[in-house]
Parts: structure tokens; C-alpha cells; sequence
């Protein structure tokens, strides 16, 4: 994976990698040097089938164990631009429902927390929002915590 233009050249910014691999975690760390990656397969696919009551919240320490000497790299988040909005119906239907979710992304570990614009006031996206009809958003900047 090599390190050409990244963070040997720029040891000041933070690099946060999407992949979702996470058999290649370990290599995007150590080896592609990357800060954080999202941690979306694992912790962000179970919190939000917990939320619509379709997983058990036992999978979370699974998880957990899984990443163990990496967890502090692993960017946690809920809402991104890719995602569904957690008020939407296509998700929670109501943002009160995703706080317990919320709790376990932000305190599980060291790893940052990702705030996705709008998240923090119940935005639930329309049906015309974005790029994708019936999906999720409406665009704005990242507040990312802990990082």
C-alpha cells in the first residue's frame, strides 16, 4: 500500500479511510498509515440494525474483540452522507430512537465520533434530498469529535 504522497508528506493532517474490508484494516493502518478508518461494516451496520430491533446487542462485543489493538482507529458514526437520516422512515423514523446507539458509538472505545450535519437536531432527510430519491440527506459539512 506504501505511503507515497501521505502522511510521510503531510504529518499534520489526519487521513480517515473508507474502506470496507475489514480484513484490511490492519494494513491501512500500519501500512497505509492512516489515523482512522470508518468504522462502518461492523460497528455502524449492528448499531443500526439494533436500532430497527433486527440484532442483538451481544454482536457488539464480537466486534469489539475483532478490533482489538485497533479500536482507537475506528471512526465511529451514525449519519453520513452516504446513509439514511436516523429521523427518516427509511431508518429509525425518529431520532430519540438512535440515542442509546449514539451512546455506544461515542463511548465504546477512544476512537472518534463523527457528527453528520443536521444529526444533532432530528434532520431527516426528504424524499428529493441529495442524489438519491427516497434515501437520506441533505448535504453539509462533518464535525468530527476526539480526533
Amino acid at each position: 500500500m506504501g505511503d507515497t504522497a501521505g502522511k510521510g508528506s503531510y504529518p499534520d493532517v489526519t487521513f480517515i479511510a473508507e474502506i470496507y474490508n475489514p480484513h484490511a484494516y490492519r494494513s491501512y493502518i500500519d501500512e497505509g498509515r492512516f489515523d482512522y478508518l470508518y468504522d462502518k461494516v461492523q460497528l455502524y451496520d449492528t448499531l443500526r440494525l439494533l436500532v430497527s430491533q433486527h440484532a442483538q446487542s451481544t454482536d457488539v462485543p464480537r466486534i469489539q474483540k475483532s478490533l482489538e489493538g485497533i479500536n482507537d482507529h475506528m471512526l465511529h458514526f451514525l449519519e453520513n452522507h452516504d446513509e439514511q437520516r436516523i429521523a427518516s422512515k427509511f431508518f429509525a423514523g425518529d431520532p430519540w430512537k438512535a440515542v442509546p446507539a449514539m451512546a455506544v458509538s461515542a463511548l465504546i472505545d477512544k476512537g472518534p465520533v463523527m457528527i453528520y450535519f443536521g444529526q444533532e437536531v432530528g434532520e431527516p432527510g426528504g424524499v428529493n434530498e441529495g442524489l438519491y430519491q427516497y434515501r437520506r440527506r441533505t448535504h453539509g459539512p462533518y464535525t468530527i469529535t476526539g480526533a
